[in-house]
């Protein structure tokens, strides 16, 4: 069976009328939800992070932290996205405005949700490790590294992806 992409459809341009309907449902319409909501996120978090900061030692209270960041980081993405496609459809900055915004949400927001599930992840596993086995404890500062180096590769993919979409629009 050989793979063929002859059945899709050619991709569209950013200024057609099917990618500025996306983007005014994605972005436009939830902006009034949206930014209150990436606002209280921030203030949430803020606290969050301050809380746990005292104890950073802890690989738990770490960890936290490192959730709180990372919704800071989508949040803040989320308010640009909307800020932007505020100002994009109601007549005030072009429709390429938003998509260069795009790709900075790519390389700062995303990564954002990435981390935080990385983050959720090395907690959960790692209380089960100590569930499991109580009298033995995971090692920090290699369980640190490890999701430190797995962070990084993620946000490289990410801008990978972000660079993609430009090189490909320099050429299209």
């Amino acid at each position: 069976m050989e793979l063929s992409l002859a059945h899709l459809p050619p991709l569209e341009h950013i200024s057609s009328n099917t990618t500025r309907a996306v983007f005014r449902g994605a972005f436009y319409y939830l902006s009034p939800v949206s930014i209150p909501l990436s606002l209280f996120v921030i203030a949430h978090n803020i606290l969050i992070y301050r809380s746990y900061s005292a104890d950073r030692a802890r690989l738990t209270a770490s960890l936290f932290m490192g959730i709180a960041v990372s919704d800071i980081l989508r949040a803040q993405g989320e308010i640009v996205m909307a800020t932007v496609s505020i100002f994009v459809f109601t007549g005030t900055f072009n429709m390429k405005v938003l998509y260069y915004t795009l790709i900075y949400y790519m390389i700062t927001s995303l990564p954002g949700a990435s981390w935080s599930k990385i983050f959720n992840l090395v907690m959960s596993v790692t209380a089960c490790i100590v569930t499991v086995n109580p009298f033995r404890r995971p090692n920090t500062e290699h369980v640190r590294k490890v999701t430190g180096a797995y962070c990084l590769v993620v946000t490289l993919l990410h801008i990978a992806d972000a660079v993609t979409c430009i090189v490909f629009d320099v050429v299209n």
